[in-house]
């Protein structure tokens, strides 16, 4: 009878630490698929670059429509991606409606200002 129960206690046990273990699989599956998702997410919509020429940061902005048009809908933003790293790497050009810049046109940054003429100011004493 002691046998029987100490044998029922060892198989709980172990039934209990395997559902543990399979519990935690599950969630390090879930957290692993979780982070994938975010990578992809985060290397789909932008890819920080410097323009060799003028050497300012530029933004490469990925997107369906962008592979619709330019690539037939068989390429993944991911692949895209990786052939502009590619590309850039190698030195070859890339399409300029790939770059955006992170600091806006020139017209952001240098506005026109219009001519101001100072007042007339009476000369003092």
């Amino acid at each position: 009878m002691i046998e029987t129960a100490l044998v029922a206690i060892v198989v709980l046990s172990l039934a209990s630490l395997a559902g543990v273990i399979w519990q935690f699989h599950r969630t390090a599956r879930t957290f692993e698929v979780a982070l994938e998702r975010v990578c992809r997410v985060a290397e789909n919509v932008a890819l920080a670059v410097r323009d060799p020429v003028s050497g300012r940061m530029l933004m490469y902005r990925q997107s369906n429509q962008f592979d619709r048009q330019n690539q037939g809908p068989s390429v993944s933003a991911a692949e895209q991606t990786l052939r502009t790293h590619e590309s850039l790497r190698s030195g070859q050009d890339i399409p300029a409606s790939a770059y955006v810049s992170l600091l806006g046109d020139d017209e952001e940054l240098y506005p026109e200002v219009p001519d101001v003429k100072p007042e007339s100011v009476p000369e003092g004493n």
